[in-house]
């Protein structure tokens, strides 16, 4: 049986953010961040988990997508950090804590503006990571 650490994906994409992307300051979240938090910051969310290669032993691979958005006063401000965590994670590898990311893809992009609760520009990048 292969011991997978999928379901803690987040935690070790929210590192690689928060060890290299300064203009976060740490602003790095999984799931939500809390009402009130200092703009920009990033919030992370697992949207799936696949098994996509399987032995006799059980599964040697899965893929995770994962969405991370990038929540900004201001458009340019927030592209560019959004530019940032995608040159940073596309074609990554990672092998350490632990866990080896033998890849993570970069897969599409959506942008958004909200007025609610306050003004602030969204960019939302998607990704495969691949463990």
């Amino acid at each position: 049986m292969v011991n997978k650490q999928s379901l803690l994906i987040t935690k070790y994409v929210r590192k690689i953010i928060v060890d290299n992307i300064s203009a976060l300051q740490n602003r790095c979240y999984a799931l939500d961040a809390r009402t009130g938090t200092k703009l920009p910051f990033a919030v992370l969310i697992r949207d799936s988990v696949a098994t996509t290669s399987y032995t006799k032993d059980g599964a040697t691979e899965d893929t995770i997508g994962i969405s991370v958005y990038v929540v900004s006063r201001d458009y340019d401000g927030g592209v560019t950090i959004a530019n940032d965590i995608r040159n940073l994670l596309d074609r990554t590898r990672y092998n350490a804590d632990g866990i080896n990311i033998s890849l993570i893809e970069f897969t599409g992009a959506n942008e958004n503006y909200t007025d609610s609760p306050s003004p602030a520009f969204i960019q939302q990048l998607r990704f495969n990571v691949k463990i």
